[in-house]
């Protein structure tokens, strides 16, 4: 199959870089990496995709996207996957999204709901509010020993967490 890089200048103003790989006809699949990352991550994936037009693009800010100033909210970003489907001529297209890539791919079927034949998360919670379900599993954890892991939730340890030094939605917060 063939691949391709093609840089696509956006509606919303920058410039990315996305991998187009399978066949034309194929069914779209647009893959959405997690922050510091880029399409690269998804490498070893493309190859097994076969019967998708896979379409990988850099995320703004990322690897050899634009880097802009400002522009980095979920809103803005799932508006950058929009004009990367423009940009392509892609009416629909599946979407995975990959850990924080989720956040973006989640917003991107809530604001443009005719744009995502089939969400999937890998690795991304439902949602940025509250405490997830399953933090109370985590908590129960223990180490060898009986002891509390090291555990980190979003690049915070439980302890930091839990003596409230890092407050926010994405550590558990309220």
């Amino acid at each position: 199959m063939d691949s391709e890089v093609r840089n696509l200048r956006l509606t919303t103003g920058i410039t990315v870089p996305c991998l187009v790989h399978g066949r034309p006809d194929a069914r779209p699949l647009l893959l959405l990496h997690a922050w510091g990352e880029s399409r690269r991550s998804f490498d070893r994936l493309v190859p097994r995709l076969t019967g998708f037009r896979v379409y990988a693009p850099d995320l703004r800010g990322q690897d050899d996207a634009d880097k802009p100033a400002g522009g980095y909210s979920l809103a803005e970003q799932a508006g950058d996957a929009a004009a990367i489907l423009d940009a392509l001529d892609v009416p629909r297209a599946a979407v995975p999204g990959s850990s924080s890539g989720g956040y973006v791919a989640q917003q991107l079927a809530a604001t443009h709901p005719e744009r995502v034949a089939a969400l999937v998360l890998v690795g991304s919670p439902l949602s940025l509010r509250g405490r997830p379900a399953f933090m109370d599993d985590v908590d129960r954890l223990t180490g060898p020993g009986g002891g509390v892991p090291e555990l980190r939730c979003h690049g915070v340890t439980r302890l930091e967490r839990d003596r409230n030094l890092v407050a926010g939605p994405d550590v558990g917060g309220a």
